[in-house]
Formats: C-alpha cells, sequence, structure tokens
C-alpha cells in the first residue's frame, strides 16, 4: 500500500442549507475497532441533496455527505477481525462523514452498536 496521505478532497455543506463545495478534510489513523478506507467510487444519493437542500438529519456543520461508497481497507485498527488490509468494500453509510471524491472514510466496523456503516460488506468480486 502506498502511503496514507494527510488530506483529501471532499464535499462540504459548510453551514445548514448552505451549498455544496469542495474543500480538503483531514484524514485521522483509525482507533481500536476502526477501518481506514480509501474510497474508489462514491455518490450522492436522494437522501444527501435532501439533507443540503432542506437542512435536514446533521446538527453539526461543516458536514461531509456522499452516502454509498465502495473501496479499499488500507489501515485496521486495533481489534478488528472482520477486515483485513486490501480487502475490497462497499457499503451504505449513513455516518455522513464521506467524501465526494475518491478519498479515505474513518469508519466503525461494528454497526451492531449504531456506528458509522449500517451495511458494510466485503466483496471479492470488486477490482
Amino acid at each position: 500500500m502506498s502511503k496514507v496521505p494527510s488530506q483529501h478532497k471532499a464535499l462540504f455543506i459548510a453551514s445548514r442549507q448552505a451549498d455544496f463545495a469542495l474543500g480538503n478534510n483531514q484524514i485521522k489513523s483509525p482507533g481500536p475497532g476502526q477501518l481506514l478506507l480509501k474510497i474508489k467510487a462514491t455518490a450522492l444519493n436522494p437522501v444527501d441533496w435532501k439533507i443540503q437542500k432542506h437542512g435536514i438529519f446533521l446538527n453539526t456543520y461543516p458536514a461531509i455527505v456522499g452516502t454509498d461508497l465502495s473501496g479499499e481497507v488500507v489501515v485496521v485498527g486495533e481489534g478488528v477481525t472482520r477486515f483485513a488490509v486490501g480487502d475490497k468494500v462497499y457499503a451504505l453509510s449513513f455516518s455522513f462523514s464521506l467524501s465526494f471524491s475518491p478519498g479515505y472514510l474513518l469508519c466503525m466496523t461494528d454497526s451492531a452498536k449504531g456506528l458509522s456503516l449500517l451495511n458494510m460488506h466485503r466483496s471479492r468480486n470488486m477490482h
């Protein structure tokens, strides 16, 4: 794996109902039970534009949206056993912390506890 950069581009909503704006986002190292994903593809789905237009679901700004993703695990935190570096993954996330352009996502691995990723799956067929 190549070195993880310190920042990546992300699509932000600066304040409630503000226009989308492209900016830089700091990449953090995963802690216990977390993964760092290199996002290969992500998209705004219908809930994302509704969040921006109607100011729903978010209370903290600036915020990053983009709830559908596919990518690769690049770093695993302490105690992670379900995923390994190099695993290809796809997910639907309601963490509202994704980048809209290929970048990086720090996420939790235990969806049963209501953490970042609601549905994250390994795929051996993704290229």
